[in-house]
């Protein structure tokens, strides 16, 4: 089984074993803040924010911080779970859809990015921010800074454009597999090609990958994918596939090869 805390533990051992510094993503606002080689780890946390909490823990007991990304839906942005994730010391940071909710229409989305904005001044605000990657939305939700400059409204740092040029490889979980072919949003320019040339399939193959390397990192992850309980992991796995098999579809119609 993977995608399991056990195996989370290797992952996290492995960095650890390879020397890495933990960095939050507001720690790319201050140069040199965080040291080398850094990992920053993502949390994109779509649903299940209950299992947000449980990897939250586990990395406090590791010794590690982290950043959450919440969306503002209800299946996401639970207060007490983000208050008590942001009690263990991780960041909160807004996980943004607003263009694909606004239909494409920039005005509207800028407005309503404000908006969610205030909604997590109760946890200290927000200094960075991740679009969610909405794969059945022909809208990028990160053209909406095309028009504006999310450092006009208290942000610091945007999850992909910040890093885009950096050095960072990146790796995420979209397809339940690292750096799925099927990914269509989710990834950086360069080193992630680098990345899906190796194409890790598991989290072992991943671990490998570390093993006795020093280049800064990225290591994007949904909580709600994440549990060694095996009902869960079973339910989750169903609705992967399923997920998986509905976006294929959705995708050929619309001639497009990549999902997110």
């Amino acid at each position: 089984m993977d995608f399991t805390h056990r195996r989370y533990r290797e992952l996290i051992g492995a960095l650890i074993e390879n020397g890495y510094r933990f960095c939050t993503f507001r720690s790319l606002s201050s140069p040199n803040a965080c040291g080398a080689p850094r990992v920053l780890l993502r949390h994109d946390v779509d649903r299940l924010p209950s299992r947000a909490l449980q990897l939250a823990r586990l990395e406090k007991e590791l010794d590690v911080s982290s950043t959450y990304f919440f969306r503002v839906k209800g299946v996401s942005f639970h207060r007490p779970t983000i208050g008590k994730i942001a009690g263990l010391g991780h960041e909160i940071g807004y996980h943004y859809e607003d263009l694909s909710d606004a239909g494409g229409d920039a005005v509207r989305a800028i407005e309503s990015f404000k908006q969610n904005l205030r909604k997590f001044d109760e946890f200290g605000g927000v200094s960075s921010i991740a679009m969610h990657g909405r794969p059945f939305s022909k809208w990028d939700n990160r053209d909406l800074w095309k028009d504006f400059d999310y450092r006009d409204y208290g942000p610091l740092v945007e999850a992909y454009r910040d890093v885009e040029s950096s050095g960072f490889f990146y790796f995420t979980d979209v397809g339940r597999c690292w750096n799925s072919r099927s990914n269509q949003r989710d990834h950086l320019n360069r080193l992630a090609k680098e990345a899906l040339d190796r194409q890790p399939a598991g989290t072992r193959d991943l671990i490998r990958f570390i093993a006795g390397r020093h280049a800064d990192m990225i290591i994007s992850t949904h909580p709600e994918r994440w549990t060694d309980g095996p009902i869960g992991w079973l339910q989750v796995l169903v609705v992967d596939e399923a997920i998986s098999l509905v976006k294929k579809a959705f995708l050929s119609r619309r001639g497009i090869g990549r999902a997110s």
